[in-house]
């Protein structure tokens, strides 16, 4: 009605708005509108649900939208010249990001996302946390999980599943699961509990085969298992050792870590509407343009009651529905709905005026018109354009990318799981068990007087060493002089002295991990620059040709770390000899 304060606020919204460009923008463009076709199957006269075969069978509308999409998005890859840096897709909600995030990852393209950076969103990662909390819970309370845990395992891996599976989960024992869950996990849970959480993780990541996991030549949950690795050893770092310390900790903190991604990487970023703001990517794709125009059904709003027969409560949240079209209250309703519409256009200014150079807009078709979602508005402003096709393009491609220099990263094609490194993860005696069972051997002092000099890197640092070993009772007080003489004797060689006091850094019995997986620990390395000198102290009464060979290998250890300069020593104490080898 022309009196209503409101008829032309929708049409007058952009009225005298116009977009200026600077004399030095590139010249070229593109808009793209896609209206998403598909038929569902029908059934046939005799009730039979005919298949109707087509290139692509989508199993919904936004499927349909996704594969649509994809295909685009190769074509400005593979033929137009464009970066993956340079593609934004912008989506409403968090849930819709995921999606596109895994159609993404699933055709073997790089993705950022906000939401899909988050490692607790991984299904990898979902099932990881409901096995361990498989591992803990009271078998009272076990069924929620054994069921979470067979639904995402056959989520994973694409496997069939009956719902008579569910049933009477509470008293069905693992061991009985082996049908819908791996038999090594089955019938070896019990024993893995009591490996450290790190360990039992690697344990699950083999028998779910998530570390194998391959979907079109990739395993899209590489990057979470690898993140999801790092979390537990932070958490074992700080002092979280056991199942259920690991778990709380995850709830409080590590179920909000994300990935790491680096602002260089050449990759597509997937994000909402409403965190695009003030961003800008060359190609921009909508491809779920279709959020509702009157906003969600019966979401809460507050109305005030003045003139109605409950003004004495001033204002009353009700439900917004379009029952309200009929009430006291419909003025205040149609003000709601004229929000919601101002916000469902406003959306959609923000996410069209995101593109530099192409935009590429898709929602679904209707069999009859109707004006419900933002694609409708869309469809209605092209109406004329639609009647002959389900696609209009607007303008021509522009050649000028960012220049910018893409991330050269490091591709890894499988998640490396391993046994050979337990026990450099496991925490190591304070001191090696051969030197406790020499106490009372006739090596007894010569191990002890290893173990000093190995620590010590000048002589006033001797009597606290030896102060320390007899703390730990593998020296006698009555013995302390002795080593102490014994020990400052050998530090007062000339040569060895020399070889100690340069201004270097002194790295003293750390252990070395070999490409064989094997722990290797000289006593004591000397680093001065590009100069490594090795020090291998020795009480034996003769010189060795395994000595040679073992303070050798040390040696090409070292080399290996990229360090061209080494030299290894070996100290005979009983012959008070400084050997270089």
């Amino acid at each position: 009605h022309p009196s209503n304060q409101y008829n032309q606020i929708i049409t007058n919204i952009y009225k005298g708005v116009e977009q200026n460009t600077h004399p030095k923008t590139t010249k070229g463009g593109v808009i793209k509108i896609k209206k998403i076709e598909f038929d569902k199957p029908k059934a046939n006269p005799d009730g039979i649900v005919e298949t109707i075969v087509t290139d692509v069978e989508p199993e919904n509308k936004k499927q349909a939208s996704l594969t649509e999409m994809l295909n685009e998005v190769k074509v400005l890859l593979n033929e137009k010249g464009y970066q993956q840096r340079e593609i934004g897709i912008l989506v409403r909600s968090n849930a819709e990001a995921t999606e596109v995030v895994n159609a993404l990852m699933e055709a073997g393209l790089d993705v950022i996302s906000g939401e899909a950076l988050k490692i607790a969103n991984s299904t990898a990662i979902k099932l990881i946390i409901n096995l361990l909390k498989l591992l803990v819970v009271s078998p009272a309370n076990s069924a929620l999980y054994k069921a979470n845990c067979i639904a995402l395992y056959a989520q994973l891996h694409e496997k069939p599943i009956n719902g008579d599976h569910y049933f009477g989960l509470k008293d069905t024992s693992m061991e009985n699961l082996q049908h819908v869950l791996p038999a090594d996990f089955c019938l070896n849970y019990k024993s893995w509990m009591a490996l450290p959480v790190s360990e039992l993780i690697e344990k699950i990541i083999g028998a779910f085969q998530l570390d194998t996991y391959q979907k079109n030549g990739i395993n899209p949950f590489l990057p979470y298992l690898l993140a999801f690795r790092d979390l537990t050893n932070k958490a074992s770092r700080q002092g979280e050792k056991g199942i259920s310390s690991f778990l709380d900790w995850w709830e409080e903190e590590g179920h909000n870590k994300n990935l790491p991604s680096p602002e260089t990487a050449n990759a597509i970023q997937v994000m909402t509407i409403h965190k695009s703001k003030g961003l800008a990517f060359r190609a921009v794709f909508i491809p779920f343009c279709e959020w509702p125009l009157g906003g969600k059904a019966n979401n809460a709003f507050w109305v005030p009651m003045e003139g109605t027969p409950y003004a004495d409560l001033q204002s009353v949240p009700l439900q917004f529905t379009s029952s309200l079209k009929g009430s006291s209250v419909a003025k205040y309703y149609l003000e709601e709905l004229l929000m919601n519409y101002m916000d469902a256009l406003n959306s959609l200014y923000v996410a069209t005026t995101r593109a530099k150079d192409y935009l590429y807009i898709s929602f679904s078709g209707k069999k009859k018109p109707s004006l419900s979602h933002i694609g409708d508005a869309v469809f209605s402003a092209y109406e004329e354009d639609f009647e002959h096709t389900d696609e209009i393009a607007i303008g021509s491609f522009s050649t000028k990318g960012d220049g910018m220099e893409s991330l050269r990263a490091l591709t890894l094609t499988a998640y490396p799981t391993t046994d050979r490194l337990e026990d450099v993860y496991e925490e190591s005696e304070s001191r090696p068990q051969q030197y406790i069972d020499n106490i009372t051997k006739s090596g007894k002092k010569g191990s002890n007087l290893h173990l000093i000099l190995a620590e010590v890197n000048k002589a006033d640092e001797i009597v606290d060493v030896v102060e320390k070993l007899i703390l730990e009772g593998l020296i006698l007080e009555e013995e302390k002089d002795d080593y102490i003489n014994q020990a400052s004797s050998v530090l007062a060689h000339p040569e060895l002295s020399a070889l100690l006091s340069q201004n270097a850094n002194q790295i003293n019995e750390k252990s070395i991990i070999g490409i064989d997986g094997k722990t290797y620990r000289p006593d004591k390395l000397v680093l001065n620059g590009e100069k490594v000198s090795i020090i291998d102290y020795k009480f034996t009464a003769e010189e060795s040709q395994s000595h040679i060979a073992q303070i050798t290998n040390y040696k090409n250890l070292i080399e290996a770390m990229g360090y061209q300069d080494v030299k290894p020593y070996l100290f005979y104490a009983t012959l008070g000899k400084l050997k270089a080898v």
